[in-house]
């Protein structure tokens, strides 16, 4: 499929993102360290992993704001639903 999954803190990709970005070679690049809503989280997002079929990408993330009720504030795993927008936390640092 020629996915790739990165983390970049270069504004050439996406103006004014620190995010964890999500790279196909249809030559765009689209910020996948969201919340459900589409809402960048308040801080940093990287380590990326990307299913076979691009479908879920797991990332890192400082933000506390990606799902509710992220209250430690240590860093945690994400996963977002490339099908269907939603963004879940995999783990809780405690």
């Amino acid at each position: 499929m020629g996915l790739a999954a990165m983390h970049s803190r270069s504004s050439a990709l996406i103006p004014a993102s620190l995010a964890f970005a999500f790279a196909p070679i249809f030559q765009s690049t689209e910020r996948v360290s969201v919340g459900s809503t589409g809402i960048q989280g308040w801080a940093d997002s990287g380590v990326a992993a990307l299913a076979a079929d691009g479908r879920w990408i797991a990332f890192t993330s400082l933000a506390a704001d990606l799902t509710p009720g992220d209250t430690n504030g240590l860093a945690d795993v994400f996963v977002r639903d490339t099908a269907t927008g939603a963004t879940s936390i995999a783990s809780v640092a405690s």
